[in-house]
C-alpha cells in the first residue's frame, strides 16, 4: 500500500508540471465510479435480485418477533452472551511478562535510589 501511494504521489506532482489544469484525483474518482458500475451491473441478474429481495422479506417478516425475543430475555435477565476471543492466552501471558518485566525494574530502580539516599547519608556523617 505504502508503495501504491508513494507511486500516486509521484504521478501527482509529474501531472502537475506536464498538464496543471488537469485533476488526476478527480479522473481517478470517475474511473472508479465507471468500474463500481459496471461491477455492480454484472453482478444484479434477475435471480439474485428475487433471492435478495426474497431474504429482506424473511428478516423483516420474522424481525418484531426476534425483537419481542431478545426483549423478553433481557427483561427476565435470561440474556447471554457469548463472547469468543482468538488467542486470549498469549495475550494474557505477554501482558504478565510485561507487569512481572516493569514490576522488576520499578523495584530495582528503588533499590538503587535508596542506596544512593543511604550512601549520601553515610557520607554526610562521617564528615
Amino acid at each position: 500500500m505504502l508503495y501504491r501511494s508513494k507511486a500516486f504521489l509521484n504521478l501527482d506532482g509529474a501531472v502537475r508540471v506536464l498538464s496543471p489544469e488537469l485533476d488526476p484525483v478527480q479522473l481517478i474518482r470517475d474511473y472508479m465510479l465507471q468500474v463500481m458500475e459496471k461491477r455492480i451491473e454484472s453482478q444484479l441478474t434477475p435471480g439474485r435480485i428475487f433471492a435478495w429481495v426474497l431474504d429482506m422479506k424473511h428478516l423483516f417478516e420474522n424481525a418484531p418477533r426476534r425483537t419481542d425475543m431478545v426483549l423478553d430475555k433481557l427483561a427476565n435477565d435470561q440474556l447471554t452472551v457469548r463472547l469468543e476471543v482468538e488467542h486470549v492466552d498469549d495475550v494474557v501471558k505477554s501482558l504478565n511478562r510485561a507487569a512481572n518485566r516493569l514490576s522488576l525494574s520499578m523495584l530495582l530502580a528503588s533499590l538503587v535510589i535508596g542506596g544512593g539516599f543511604l550512601l549520601e547519608a553515610l557520607r554526610k556523617t562521617r564528615r
